[in-house]
């Protein structure tokens, strides 16, 4: 089936805050010294963990084809969902403590990059995954229209 829904969502806070970290610690290491090069060498190995780690958490990309499709960065780490166990879904505002990234929320999960819309579905097993989105009503037109739920009394398909 083609693709119904594509979009990719950006972290703005990986751009203004933990990228200008990870520099910074690249920078003590070359330019403060003297340090011991163990000492560089770890500063060094944790500056690029760091930014791989943040490039790699910065984007999040929603597919919504004849299975839904999450996943961060380089497609890593990634979550198939079946429409078939999709029993309900709605936009949803979370708590600004639940933060950006992969958290376990009450009942499932959230993977979110920025911002505190989500789309909720819940799930046959009776958790939830909520997706993070700056889209969040055209991405629930899109689950609802994948799995055949009714909109407003209505069934699809």
């Amino acid at each position: 089936m083609a693709t119904q829904y594509s979009h990719t969502q950006y972290s703005r806070w990986t751009a203004l805050v933990g990228m200008p970290f990870a520099a910074l610690l690249l920078a003590a290491v070359i330019f403060v010294d003297p340090l011991p090069w163990t000492a560089r060498a770890a500063f060094f190995g944790g500056a690029v963990v760091l930014a791989a780690t943040l490039y790699n958490f910065s984007r999040l990309t929603v597919k919504v084809t004849d299975e839904i499709t999450v996943f961060f960065g380089r497609r890593w780490p990634r979550r198939t969902i079946d429409p078939t166990i999709v029993t309900a879904t709605r936009p949803v505002r979370h708590k600004p403590w639940y933060g950006w990234g992969m958290w376990w929320i009450p009942r499932g999960w959230l993977w979110n990059v920025w911002g505190l819309s989500a789309v909720e579905l819940s799930l046959a097993s009776g958790r939830r995954f909520w997706i993070g989105t700056d889209e969040p009503e055209a991405l629930h037109a899109a689950i609802r229209s994948v799995t055949g739920m009714a909109i407003d009394g209505m069934a699809i398909g």
